[in-house]
Order: C-alpha cells, then sequence, then structure tokens
C-alpha cells in the first residue's frame, strides 16, 4: 500500500503568499477517493517519470468539441499523449484541440474582448476574479478522461493577467499535452502506482 501518492492544491488567493498552497501525502496515508481513470508511467530517457492518461474530449459548458479522434494519442515514436503534471502551472493542448476550445469560448462569452496577452498565446477579455467566480460570465470546461470527468471552473483555466484583464491559461504544442496545476487546483489528486491508477475528486483545498 505504500506505492500512492496524493495532494491538494489551494489557488494562491486563499493563501498568504503568491505560491499554491495544500498538502502532498506519501505512502499508504495517501488520499484516494472519488472516481479513477487508468493511468500508465514512463520513465524518459533523462529519468524522469511522466504519467500518462487518456484523453477522450472535452466540453465546453454542455458542447463537447468535435475533436478528431486520435488527436490526445501517444504516438508508436513516443511523442504526443496526455499527462499530468504537478510541476506545469498552465495547461497545454495539441494546437488544434485548443484552436476548437478558442473559438467555442468566444461564442461562450459574453464578456469585452480584448487584445490577446503578450507573453503567451492567450484569450483575453475585460473582467476580474469576480466573473470567474460568477455562474454565467465564464462557462465550466469538461475534460472527459477514460472512465472520469475533471470538471474545470473558470478559475481553472483563465487567470487575471493584469488588472482588469482576465486570460485563458492554455497553450497549444504539437506534441505532448500536459494537465497543469492550475486545472488541479480545489481538487484532490490520488495516484494508486500499484494500480495504475488516478483518483480526483473535487474539495475545497
Amino acid at each position: 500500500m505504500g506505492w500512492q501518492f496524493s495532494y491538494c492544491f489551494a489557488p494562491p488567493d486563499n493563501q498568504n503568499s503568491s505560491g499554491y498552497g495544500g498538502e502532498f501525502i506519501f505512502g499508504r496515508d495517501a488520499k484516494l477517493h472519488g472516481d479513477y481513470t487508468p493511468m500508465i508511467a514512463n520513465r524518459n530517457e533523462f529519468g524522469s517519470v511522466y504519467y500518462y492518461l487518456t484523453l477522450i474530449g472535452i466540453s465546453v459548458g454542455d458542447e463537447q468539441l468535435l475533436i478528431p479522434p486520435g488527436t490526445f494519442d501517444q504516438k508508436s515514436d513516443g511523442t504526443g499523449g496526455v499527462i499530468i503534471d504537478s510541476g506545469v502551472k498552465l495547461t497545454i493542448l495539441h494546437y488544434s484541440a485548443l484552436d476548437l476550445l478558442t473559438k467555442s469560448l468566444k461564442n461562450a462569452i459574453t464578456l469585452e474582448h480584448v487584445a490577446d496577452g503578450s507573453d503567451m498565446a492567450a484569450l483575453c477579455y475585460k473582467g476580474s476574479k469576480k466573473n470567474l467566480e460568477a455562474d454565467t460570465d465564464v462557462p465550466n470546461l469538461t475534460f472527459h478522461f477514460s472512465n472520469l470527468d475533471i470538471v474545470l471552473h473558470p478559475m481553472n483555466y483563465f487567470d487575471e493577467e493584469a488588472s482588469g484583464v482576465i486570460c485563458l491559461t492554455m497553450v497549444p504544442k504539437r506534441d505532448l499535452s500536459i494537465f497543469g496545476i492550475m486545472a488541479q487546483q480545489n481538487k484532490n489528486i490520488g495516484y494508486d502506482l500499484e494500480n495504475q491508477r488516478l483518483y480526483v475528486s473535487h474539495v475545497d483545498c
């Protein structure tokens, strides 16, 4: 029962510093709660361990995006696929999926659009974190993994980049997609390495 760990990170604004507060638990006390999705741990040539998940699709509100099958599959040469990573702030998506997601968000969000962020390929609007906490200004996203749906509230994928400007915290890439730490905040994430399962439950960290 020792081959497991869990963590739960709160949004930075819930803390007295700019870092993510919460907990990190190793061993038999790790919290394996909620539903789970299959997970495969692979070690790359540099010795780093990547935890691969099977991402089936993404929904904006109640609308599932028409992402072509195979977009998130790992290729025979080892490229591509989707990993979960607690060391990466942003979520990184295959460029074609992010393009569809961005177009859908533009249709769904009624806030005033402003120029994209200067430091990342972001979709930006006039607004604040209060808009992200509202029920109507920005829709939830749902990431449909194998056997597990993870709902992202606006605070999980938008951030206040400057005073009065909120921006999408997802960036494109052509190969490996990464489910980053902002998307994981206020969720208990439990890794069962022995049974190759990732558990996710929505909590207030």
